[in-house]
């Protein structure tokens, strides 16, 4: 049998796609305001990989990942979703959102996003919310799987994510 070991805390991320940097920056506030202070993000980028959300939140949407300096504990996770959801509603007009937040956590193994939806390849991780692994560390670079969003699976946001496992690994140290 397994000896139980202690499991280490998680490098925070929160995925923001975005049409108003005034809304985008007030979130990031808030966000800063609950969890810390901000070690680095991602540069934006367009979300252009599908119109899903074009009804919801229109066109010319920006995503931008953002990562806190201070580390979480994993169960954190289904907490931090129930609290991104209230600021989505709280900055919902008409039942259309201006912003979405996909919060999530980097391991020395993968990248996590907590999810409302529950799907086959999700698991509960509490209070309503799955973990949906999207993408896996391997031989020095992530790999994604056929449910990887397709942001994940870009250069940019791989690279970006290479990085800020560097310097979680470091901070470990």
């Amino acid at each position: 049998m397994a000896s139980i070991k202690q499991i280490s805390k998680v490098k925070l991320i929160v995925g923001i796609m975005y049409r108003d940097k005034e809304v985008f920056d007030g979130v990031v506030g808030t966000l800063s305001e609950r969890f810390g202070e901000i070690c680095c993000q991602s540069d934006d980028y367009a979300f252009d990989f599908t119109d899903y959300y074009e009804d919801e939140s229109g066109k010319d949407l920006k995503k931008r990942i953002i990562v806190f300096e201070e580390l979480v504990d994993r169960d954190e996770l289904a907490e931090i979703k129930h609290f991104t959801n209230k600021i989505e509603d709280n900055l919902s007009e008409d039942g259309k959102r201006k912003i979405n937040l996909d919060p999530g956590y980097m391991t020395e193994h993968n990248v996590v996003l907590a999810s409302a939806k529950e799907m086959p390849h999700k698991v509960s991780i509490g209070r309503g919310m799955f973990g949906d692994v999207v993408l896996e560390y391997r031989k020095g670079d992530y790999e994604d799987s056929r449910h990887t969003f397709p942001d994940y699976r870009t250069r940019l946001v791989r690279d970006f994510l290479v990085g800020v496992r560097k310097k979680y690994l470091e901070e470990r140290k």
